[in-house]
């Protein structure tokens, strides 16, 4: 078994213990509470903003594909018009 993996895996566990335990700690006082109560609003607010970015972009990339199809039909359509202009 490779030496590395094992050293790395042990590292990654012991890392993970002393965060969840100073996350257990830093829970029990209010402040810490709020600040991160705020941070969790600002990260799912930012993933939001980028969801809807996204969407609006593929929105976007659909209109494009429709108005190329439709912009063809609607200039056969139309018939031209005269060089002179409506005579009187």
């Amino acid at each position: 078994m490779n030496h590395r993996l094992v050293l790395k895996s042990a590292m990654f566990g012991a890392e993970a213990c002393a965060l969840l335990t100073l996350l257990w700690i830093a829970i029990h006082a209010l402040i810490v509470r709020l600040l991160l109560a705020i941070a969790m609003c600002g990260a799912l607010l930012s993933a939001e903003i980028y969801f809807v970015f996204l969407l609006a972009r593929q929105l976007w990339r659909w209109s494009e594909r429709i108005t190329s199809l439709v912009m063809p039909a609607m200039a056969r359509s139309i018939q031209p018009q005269r060089k002179g202009g409506p005579r009187e």
